[in-house]
C-alpha cells in the first residue's frame, strides 16, 4: 500500500485495524486517483480493487470520492456509491475488501458520519404511476374531442384508456426489474463472493449491503388497483359526463319504419328515432324545393309529440343541425331532445312551428306525423341493437342498418337515394 504525497496536516485515510502497512495515508491536493494500477495517486493492493478504481478531488479541504467504474464497486458507510460523494470526518470507505476511515484535520462543526441514500433501481413507483395516468388522459383527451366535434357514441375507444395505461406502467416496471444486471459484489482470493453485513463494526472489514431491488408484484398489484379499477371508474365518469354535456349517448333505435312527407315543396324525412339515458336523438332530413333558401331554427322552434300529447323540445346546444337549407339543396342533421316519450308502442310527430323563408311561398310551418316508434326494451337503451328492432324488409330496416355501419354524416346521399325511389341494398 503506498500513500501519495501531499500537504502536511491534509485529508487521509486511517487503514483499520489489523491491516498491514502504513496506518495512514495522505490524500494529496487537488486531483488523485486510487487503484492498484502502477500510475496512480494512492496505490491500494488489495483484493477486489481494480487498477483504476475511484477518483478524489480535494478542494478548500473538502474531499469528494467518485467510483471510476470499478468491477467491485466503491463503499461509503455501508453502501454502494453511483455518483460523486462528499467525504465527512469519520466516514468508513471501502475499495475491494480493504475498509479506510476519512479524517479530517480539523473537525467540522457539521462532522459526522454522511448519509449516502441507497442506489436505486429505475424510477420510483409514484413517477411510473404518473406517467401512465398522463397516457391514460391524453386518451381521454382523445374520445372527448371525438364526442364533441365528430359526435362519436362508441364504447371500446373509452375502455383503450386505462388498458394503455396499465399497459404502459407495467411495461415500465418489468423492464426496469428484468431488464439490469445485478450490481457486482466485492471478491476475494480465500473467501469468493463478499457481502458486506449491514450494521458491522467499521473496522472489522465488513461493509453495509448492496442495493435492495424493488418488488415487482406488489407494484404490478399497485398499477392494476390504480390505473386499472380506478381508471375504468375515472373513464366511466368522463364518459358519462361527457354524453351528457354534448347528448352524444349510445342509446337504442326505436324507428319502426323511415317516415317522410312532402309539404308544399318542403320534403321531410325521419330516419332514426334513438332512446339515450338521458335523451332522444332524431335523424332528421330535410330537401327544400323551394326557389328560395329557408331557415330551421330549433330553439322554441323545434317539437317531438307522442300521441298522449307530451312534447320534448330540441336543444340547440347538443344538436347537429345547420339551420338555412339552399334552394334544391338538403340538409341531414341529429335534433337532440331532453327527455323522452312513451316507452310503449307509439307514435309520434316532429314539427318546425315556423319556417322562415327568404323570398315568397312555401308553408308556414313543417309537420311529420304518422312516426311508429317501437317499444323501448326491457333495461332500458342499449339492451339490444338497433337492427334488430326493424322489419327485415322494411325501407326503414335497410337505411338504419346502413345507418349503424356508415354514421349518420355519411347518409346525405342516401337520403337523396330514398327520395329518388332507389332501393337499398
Amino acid at each position: 500500500m503506498t500513500a501519495g504525497t501531499g500537504p502536511a496536516g491534509g485529508n487521509s485515510f486511517v487503514t483499520a485495524r489489523g491491516t498491514p502497512g502504513p496506518k495512514v495515508i495522505v490524500i494529496p491536493a487537488g486531483r488523485a486517483s486510487v487503484g492498484r494500477g502502477p500510475d496512480v495517486s494512492v496505490r491500494l493492493d488489495f483484493d477486489g480493487v481494480s487498477r483504476h478504481h475511484a477518483n478524489l478531488e480535494t478542494y478548500r479541504g473538502r474531499t469528494t470520492l467518485t467510483d471510476a467504474g470499478s468491477r467491485n464497486g466503491t463503499w461509503v458507510n455501508g453502501t454502494r456509491i453511483t455518483g460523486p460523494v462528499l467525504l465527512s470526518h469519520g466516514d468508513v470507505v471501502q475499495f475491494g475488501t480493504l475498509r479506510l476511515q476519512f479524517r479530517e484535520p480539523v473537525a467540522r462543526p457539521v462532522a459526522g458520519p454522511a448519509t449516502v441514500a441507497p442506489a436505486k433501481e429505475g424510477s420510483g413507483l409514484g413517477t411510473t404511476l404518473l406517467v401512465a395516468g398522463a397516457c391514460e388522459a391524453v386518451v381521454l383527451l382523445g374520445n372527448v374531442a371525438a364526442t364533441f366535434f365528430a359526435g362519436w357514441t362508441g364504447t371500446l375507444s373509452w375502455l383503450v384508456a386505462p388498458v394503455v395505461a396499465v399497459l404502459v406502467a407495467m411495461g415500465k416496471v418489468l423492464v426496469e426489474h428484468f431488464g439490469k444486471r445485478q450490481s457486482p459484489e466485492p471478491v476475494t482470493r480465500e473467501t469468493g463472493p463478499y457481502r458486506p453485513a449491514a450494521g458491522a463494526d467499521p473496522y472489522s472489514g465488513a461493509a453495509g449491503p448492496a442495493p435492495v431491488r424493488r418488488p415487482v408484484v406488489p407494484a404490478l398489484a399497485a398499477i392494476v388497483l390504480v390505473l386499472g379499477v380506478g381508471g375504468l371508474a375515472v373513464t366511466a365518469g368522463v364518459r358519462f359526463v361527457t354524453g351528457w354535456l354534448t347528448g352524444n349517448e349510445p342509446g337504442v333505435e326505436r324507428l319502426v319504419e323511415t317516415a317522410s312527407n312532402d309539404i308544399g315543396g318542403i320534403v321531410l324525412t325521419v330516419d332514426s328515432v334513438r332512446n339515450t339515458r338521458h335523451f332522444t336523438r332524431v335523424g332528421v332530413t330535410v330537401r327544400n324545393g323551394l326557389s328560395h333558401s329557408i331557415t330551421l331554427p330549433l330553439f322554441g322552434n323545434a317539437y317531438l309529440t307522442d300521441q298522449d300529447g307530451k312534447t320534448l323540445e330540441a336543444d340547440p346546444g347538443r344538436s347537429d343541425w345547420s339551420e338555412t337549407i339552399v334552394p334544391g339543396g338538403f340538409r341531414r342533421g341529429t335534433l337532440v331532445f331532453p327527455g323522452h316519450v312513451r316507452g310503449s308502442d307509439t307514435t309520434v310527430s316532429l314539427s318546425f312551428a315556423t319556417v322562415f323563408g327568404h323570398g315568397f311561398g312555401g308553408p308556414p310551418s313543417l309537420e311529420l306525423g304518422g312516426i311508429r316508434l317501437d317499444e323501448v326494451p326491457e333495461g332500458g337503451p342499449g339492451a339490444r341493437p338497433a337492427a334488430n328492432l326493424l322489419p327485415a324488409g322494411s325501407q326503414g330496416g335497410r337505411l338504419a342498418r346502413v345507418h349503424e355501419a356508415a354514421g349518420e354524416n355519411d347518409l346525405l346521399l342516401l337520403a337523396a337515394l330514398n327520395d329518388a325511389g332507389v332501393t337499398h341494398r
